[in-house]
Formats: C-alpha cells, structure tokens, sequence
C-alpha cells in the first residue's frame, strides 16, 4: 500500500501540518509507505517523521496577487502534481486544505488509477478563496472519490453548494501525550504569579478570529484583573494583532509568544 498526502507544506507550523504529521506517522507505524507531497521548497517536516516517510516539494508555492496570476500558479501545479502522481503510482492520495484537494480534483480527472480523498480544514464557506478559485473549488469537486470535513455543518454546505459525491464528517486526529519540541517557552517566565490564564492555540490568521477574542478579552480585561490572555501560534496577522493589543493598551494583559514546541506544559496551567 502506497499513501501520498498533498498538502501546502509539511516545513511550517500550523494546524494542517500537525494533522499531516499525526497521520503519516501512526499509518507508517501500520507498515503503510507513505509519501508527502507539497507546494513548499523544504523536504523536512516542522514536526518529527518516521524515517520512512519520503517528502516531495514541487516549488510551486508561489504568492500571486491577482486572479489570473493565481489561475497560472494553480495550472502550474496540476501540471507538476499529476506527473509526479504518474510517477509515484500511489494507491490513495489525500489532500490537506481547500486548494491541494482543488488541485488533487483536477488531476484525478479522466485518472482511475488511485483513490482520491479531499479535505476542508476550515469553514468551507469562509476560507478565503476568490471568486474563480471557490467556482473550480465547487465545481471539481465531483472527481475526487470522497470529501473529509471535521464538522457537520461544513458536511452541509459541501452537500449543498459543491459536486462532492461522498462527504464523510470525521474530527482531527490528536497526538497523546503531546509532542515536547523546541522551541520552548515556560510559563513561569511568562505568567505573573497568581494570575489566571486564559490559553488560546493557532495560527494567526484572519480567519482564526483572535481579533474577536482579544477585543471580547477587552471588554472583561478590567473587571477581572487577575486574568491573562496568552495566545501560542504564529502567523501573517501578527503584526495586526500586535497593533490592536496596543491600540486597546493591553500589553500587560495579553501575550503574543509565537509559535512553541512545548504546548502541553500551557494546557497543564491554564484555566
């Protein structure tokens, strides 16, 4: 059995690339060979990976700015993916995200040759996709075997507004106990003593919505003042998160501490 997982990239941190990483390992732990591809140009993981896995970056993550400049991007990669694809003779391939399952749609097509599984890791109808991306995104969506989502709500609205033939809901798998890697940030260097902790976990992306929590942290931050708000992840918001905390004057309050490797030391003091 030979699995491929497609995803953005495997080298940063973030929520799809913990999934990605969980999966490959326990399915090489069951004897299964698996294969990483991605959009990125590292061939490492940000997590660890069983020494078996083989990694795959085709280059093509370009940033584009406008639509057309995007559509050749995208073109690019179905190109590249589906010669690698022929290449590799997979028995399955799953893709990460919005896009790789959009990319993987389009190079299924016409292809029998290997079962093809989609993903939506975020609001299906939310992601920030354009106009024309989000059309092919529902469109294609008829040539991939099957369309994973974590809720039931985006099982829904795949159903509704895509041509997914099979939706199956399935939550994010876990890793327990959680994996302890660099960097690392205690929280007794962090937290003022006797201060309650209020943790949130993530990327910092428009999308995750930490601009509602820190303003909701706001309207509560003087009645309780024995609480703190300390978000771990790091991401393209940063730096308008960083503004908004300073604009409502809560640096004492909230902490911005990037992306860590010892989460599970936070989750054991937060409140």
């Amino acid at each position: 059995m030979h699995l491929v997982i497609f995803i953005h990239d495997i080298s940063c941190v973030g929520g799809t690339t913990t999934v990605a990483t969980t999966l490959a390992n326990y399915w090489a732990k069951q004897g299964i060979q698996i294969t990483i591809i991605t959009f990125g140009y590292e061939c490492y993981g940000y997590y660890p990976l069983d020494k078996t896995i083989k990694i795959v970056a085709t280059n093509t993550a370009k940033t584009s700015s406008g639509i057309w400049s995007q559509i050749t991007v995208n073109i690019t990669r179905i190109v590249v993916v589906k010669k690698l694809l022929n290449k590799i003779k997979p028995n399955i391939v799953l893709a990460i995200g919005a896009i790789p399952s959009t990319i993987l749609a389009l190079t299924k097509r016409k292809n029998k040759n290997y079962i093809a599984i989609g993903s939506e890791h975020q609001n299906p109808n939310t992601y920030p996709l354009n106009f024309i991306t989000k059309k092919i995104r529902n469109w294609s969506y008829k040539y991939l075997d099957a369309v994973v989502v974590l809720t039931e709500y985006s099982k829904q609205w795949v159903i509704n507004n895509t041509t997914a033939k099979l939706i199956k809901c399935i939550a994010n798998p876990i890793n327990y106990p959680i994996i302890n890697i660099d960097p690392k940030i205690k929280p007794q260097n962090v937290v003022v003593e006797n201060k309650k902790i209020l943790l949130a976990v993530g990327r910092l992306s428009r999308v995750k919505g930490f601009d509602m929590l820190i303003t909701a942290f706001s309207l509560i931050a003087n009645k309780y003042q024995n609480w703190q708000l300390v978000i771990l992840g790091e991401g393209e918001d940063r730096a308008n998160l960083e503004q908004q905390i300073k604009q409502l004057n809560l640096q004492d309050k909230i902490s911005l501490l990037g992306a860590i490797g010892n989460i599970a030391d936070w989750y054991q003091v937060a409140d």
